[in-house]
Parts: C-alpha cells; structure tokens; sequence
C-alpha cells in the first residue's frame, strides 16, 4: 500500500490503517460542486447481519439458526458548503464485492470527503475510511471498522471503490 498515489497511512498498535486518500483532477469554472458531491455520493442506511448466535440443539441434534441485524443508519450526504460553492465537506458510503474463495462478500466503505474547487483544479480528500461487512456469518458483525493496510482487509478494493466514487463526482465537474 505504500506505493499508492495519494495514500496516507497510520499507525496504531503495530499496524498500518488507511488515513486518508487524496485526488486531484481538473474542474471547469462553471461546475457546481454541491450539486456533483450530492448527485454521486449516497449515505443510505446499511444493514449489517450475523448468525454468531446458532447452535446446535443439545438433544435433537438441529442447527438453529440465530444471530443479530443492525441497521447502520445513514444520513444527509452534504455537511458543509462555503457561500462561493468552492469547498464541500460530505460523508458517503459505497458497495462493494469480493470473493473469499466461492463465497460472495459483500462490504461497505464509509467515509468523509472534503471537496475544494480551485483554478480550474477539483481536489478530493477522503477520511475516516471505514468498512464493514454485510453479513459475517456465524462471526460476531462488528460494523464499521478503519480499513487495515494488509491483504486480508482488502484495502485495494477499498480504495478501488473510493476511486470510483471520485471519477463520478470529476465527470460531473467536466
């Protein structure tokens, strides 16, 4: 993850976590910022699902199936946006997939991202760059988690998927 352009690490007990991932691409001057960071980020409600409370039933020998569902409410997308349109601080989440052998799993990445518009410049900064797994199985969902730098944690799809958030928003500034 070191060699990633716009990338900021951090450290925390030994490990390494994503802290923040910076773009920049050009803007035309009459592009409207709030209106490109609304129509392209989402902060809808995600539902997040486990079923850490199965067992097997001590004399008939069943599998019963029980576990939690937690609603990780969303909210609005925009938080702030300066009366010359030109900076925008927001918070979005987006989907993504991957496979861990044959099975599907499917993540969300939340974030915040502060939006300035310059000189015909577009920068892009994402922070508190979180994921959490939809559905663990029979693991306990712990929701949203900062985003480790190592294989297993998926950071490359993490930023995969933030990327793509930040060529929809520079289409739109175009």
């Amino acid at each position: 993850m070191n060699g990633v352009d716009g990338l900021t690490l951090k450290q925390v007990n030994g490990n390494s976590f994503l802290e923040r991932y910076e773009l920049s691409s050009q803007a035309s001057a009459s592009s409207d910022l709030a209106f490109c960071i609304a129509s392209n980020l989402s902060n809808k409600d995600v539902q997040l699902s486990d079923t850490s409370k199965s067992f097997v039933g001590q004399a008939s020998g069943n599998l019963y199936i029980a576990g939690d569902k937690n609603n990780a409410a969303g909210g609005e997308v925009i938080k702030y946006k300066s009366d010359d349109g030109s900076k925008v601080a927001a918070q979005g989440r987006a989907d993504y997939s991957s496979t861990f052998g044959f099975a599907p799993i499917s993540r969300t990445v939340q974030f915040h991202v502060v939006a300035k518009k310059d000189s015909g410049k577009l920068l892009l900064s994402f922070t508190e760059i979180m994921q959490a797994q939809k559905d663990t199985g029979f693991s306990a969902n712990n929701g949203f988690q900062p985003v480790g730098a190592w294989d297993g944690a998926n950071p490359d799809m993490a930023l995969s998927t933030l990327k793509d958030v930040a060529t929809k928003i520079q289409r739109c500034m175009n």
